[in-house]
């Protein structure tokens, strides 16, 4: 039982197949120059898609989200999907 429903998980749930490490996105403004934004976590899955997850720095405001949270937020995130995809792998050998 549990052969079809890895199956049936390999071919609707889409497993992630790679993952690339954060990266930051910074934006230039003409009032206050070049901005740091937000991290970038880009997943690629096995049909071939590939998605971007993005954590983003609240600059304005009130500043709940600093830098340092953000990037942690998406280090973690990739460590989870690089986890994921060791879990996967495991299985398949």
């Amino acid at each position: 039982m549990a052969l079809l429903r890895d199956f049936i998980d390999n071919i609707f749930n889409n497993p992630p197949i790679c993952v690339e490490p954060p990266r930051s996105v910074k934006v230039h403004y003409s009032d206050v120059g070049t901005r740091l934004e937000a991290y970038n976590v880009r997943v690629y899955y096995k049909n071939g898609q590939r998605k971007d997850f993005t954590f983003p720095i609240d600059n304005d405001h009130w500043k709940i989200v600093s830098s340092g949270k953000a990037y942690n937020r998406a280090y973690a995130f990739y460590t989870r999907k690089l986890e994921k995809i060791a879990a996967r792998n495991e299985k398949t050998k």
